[in-house]
Order: C-alpha cells, then structure tokens, then sequence
C-alpha cells in the first residue's frame, strides 16, 4: 500500500500489486502530501470502522461499522466510495451505501474491534471521543489502518450516526465534548 502520510478520504492510496506499479504509485500519493508511506497490505477479511466516547468517566465502544468489500473485485475502499461531487456539490457517498452496514453487537468481532480501539485511543492520547478504521485479516486478527480524531457534530458525521445507533443522540455528544473540555479548562481532569 503507498498511500500519503495526512490526506484525507482515500485520495491519493493506491494499491501496488507488481513493482512496475510503484513510481505511478508513489507519484499519485507525493500528489496529496510531502511525506508518503509504504507499508503491507493486509489481505481482506472484513472492513470496518469503530467508534469510542468517554462517557460517565468510562471509553464506550460505538456500533461497528463494515464496509462490505470484495478480496478479489474491491479490496479496499477508495476515494469514489466515500464522496462524489454533483450539481449539489459535495456528497457523502457512504450514507447511501448499501455496503456500509451496522455490525450486530453479538458479533465476536465488536469485542475484539473495541479492544483495538480502546488501546488505540489511550496509545494516542485521544480524549472525548476517536475513530478508528481497522481491517480483519483472514485470521480473524484486527489490523489498526488510520485514525480518524475529528468529528464535524453535524446529526449525518460518522461518529454522530454510530452514537445515535448507540444510544446517545447529537445533543448528548455535543454536551459531552463540550462539559469534558470545560473541566479540562478549569483543571479538573488530567486530559
């Protein structure tokens, strides 16, 4: 995988399969950023993407959500598969997708995935809230892809919809963003 240290969306990924690939590759990715990585792909099991907010003083794991991809058709996920631009403008294409699905909480994958996650938002010094993408190789073993540290608080943001599926609505996560900020401010909380 060559893909550019800090760009957003897929823009720039490529997937490399044979070395006359690379300095395409490469070009594609210096594209989007001045730094580049190269690392190993991990072969597809599963796709997908988990979301943490600390709530009442404990990290709580969001529902899962997978990306449906395709090890030999669609092995990752591209810049396509999340926006599009149309006559409206900008569109977020994986809130329409039929391959995008909330992962059952019963799934022995969510424990693992949360796991990850959990040592991943800690690792990272994360606070409030993180998301994070993760590929399940065909063992079954979590594989940290990208953190995603943002979220717009608009009710259609990825970790908005997961809370939601979660039980905490926007104004619940907006507040608890904002209260955990205000304490940090004031000195009351390490982070």
């Amino acid at each position: 995988m060559v893909k550019p240290e800090d760009a957003d969306n897929s823009l720039g990924v490529t997937l490399v399969r044979e070395p006359a690939g690379f300095d395409a590759a490469l070009d594609a990715a210096f594209g989007h950023a001045d730094r580049v990585i190269v690392e190993e792909f991990v072969p597809l099991g599963r796709e997908v993407r988990c979301g943490l907010v600390e709530r009442g003083g404990e990290l709580v794991g969001l529902p899962l959500e997978e990306y449906l991809l395709d090890a030999e058709t669609r092995p990752l996920r591209g810049y396509a598969d999340k926006l599009a631009r149309d006559d409206a403008g900008l569109r977020l294409v994986a809130k329409d997708d039929p391959d995008v699905v909330v992962v059952d909480a019963d799934d022995p994958l969510t424990a693992r995935v949360q796991d990850v996650a959990r040592r991943c938002h800690v690792a990272l010094g994360c606070r409030d809230y993180s998301l994070f993408d993760l590929r399940i190789d065909p063992a079954g073993r979590p594989v940290f892809l990208e953190a995603s540290l943002y979220c717009s608080f608009s009710p259609a943001s990825v970790l908005a919809v997961m809370a939601r599926a979660g039980g905490i609505d926007l104004h619940e996560l907006l507040a608890i963003a904002i209260t955990r900020a205000r304490r940090r401010a004031q000195g009351l909380t390490a982070r």
